[in-house]
């Protein structure tokens, strides 16, 4: 069986993708693996938001020196980001790490916003479990053992992701939302979504001693 040292790490641009990326990153330097075994795949929804985070995203994966993942290998569009569209975006995720050699998967999904509601953990802890053993039916046909689907913030608040964001000092400006002046070409609707993200993040991050000054930041 062939060792598998890669992961890829979902993401849509924001800022718990963006953790994911860095922690994955410090992860691969420890292990002496290099930076581009971590790989970003953004999911192609149909979201107006869409051209503004896959920028992002690019971008992100280029100050962590990893690999973006172009997403015409994805071969898949889903619907809006919420209900069904959420399992078949893991399974399209499963498909394309298998297809690039990774062994795990990372989901940043977090508990946002919401009060920790123990249904909604529940649900993304079964969705990642069963797309784990699902994918793994099939896995050692390309030469890996297992897939596991990760959920290293699950049960982490808004609070608590700004918490790990500036412990790890990510460059918070890299998020899709932060700055708009070069998204002219963007769908106009995106604004609306990106000022409601950016006043929500900038609320929970100034709490904690955050300063836009400290955007670009990054150790």
């Amino acid at each position: 069986m062939a060792d598998h040292d890669s992961v890829l790490v979902i993401t849509g641009g924001d800022l718990p993708g963006l953790i994911a990326i860095a922690t994955e990153s410090i992860r691969a330097d420890r292990a002496s693996r290099p930076a581009s075994s971590v790989q970003v795949w953004i999911p192609g929804f149909r979201d107006p938001t869409l051209i503004m985070r896959r920028r992002a995203v690019r971008a992100q994966a280029e100050i962590f020196n990893s690999s973006f993942v172009e997403p015409q290998d994805t071969g898949l569009l889903l619907g809006t980001p919420d209900g069904p569209s959420i399992s078949l975006m893991l399974i399209a995720g499963a498909r394309v790490a298998l297809q690039r050699g990774c062994d795990r998967l990372v989901w940043p999904v977090h508990a946002g916003s919401h009060q920790r509601d123990l249904d909604r953990l529940a649900r993304g802890a079964d969705r990642a479990l069963l797309v784990s053993r699902l994918i793994s039916l099939d896995s050692p046909e390309v030469g890996i053992e297992a897939l596991e689907v990760q959920t290293p913030f699950l049960d982490m608040d808004d609070g608590d992701i700004a918490d790990l964001a500036l412990d790890l000092a990510v460059p918070v400006g890299a998020c899709w939302w932060f700055d708009q002046s070069q998204d002219e070409d963007a769908n106009s609707r995106a604004t609306p979504d990106a000022d409601q993200e950016r006043t929500r993040w900038s609320a929970v991050l100034t709490e904690r001693g955050w300063t836009p000054s400290d955007a670009h930041a990054h150790s």
